[in-house]
């Protein structure tokens, strides 16, 4: 997203001021303050989302077709390592964010090099594993 995007994203979901940052990336949801708002438990969506798959995806095709139930695993499972390899980091690279919490930054280089490392397409599958 060019920092316009941006912006306008930030604006959207945030009108009346900055969004505060956290100091890593994680996937917990909702935000703490939300959750204790709230009194629910904060979940790792990135953790729901994998068992969501294997029960909803996997087991409804592994028996009709286990070759491509394998093979389509395998394709979740990068996508789904890619984005927890991002998690426990810190990729915000400005310096405010820095000097708060005192984590260095990932280089830009390293985002790119996941796309390389990693899987990232994942086709659609139906009922029948096809």
């Amino acid at each position: 997203m060019s920092s316009t995007s941006t912006d306008i994203g930030v604006h959207v979901v945030k009108p009346h001021g900055q969004l505060e940052d956290i100091p890593v990336v994680d996937f917990m949801y909702p935000a703490d303050h939300i959750a204790k708002e709230f009194n629910i438990e904060q979940q790792d969506i990135l953790e729901y989302t994998k068992n969501w798959y294997i029960k909803n995806v996997y087991y409804r095709i592994k028996d009709k077709n286990p070759k491509y139930a394998r093979y389509h695993l395998g394709k979740f499972m990068s996508l789904y390592n890619f984005y927890k390899s991002f998690a426990g980091r810190n990729w915000n690279d400005n310096p405010d964010h820095i000097a708060k919490y005192g984590i260095p930054c990932e280089e830009r280089k390293a985002r790119r090099d996941r796309l390389k490392e990693y899987g990232t397409y994942l086709a659609f599958v139906d009922g029948e594993g096809e």
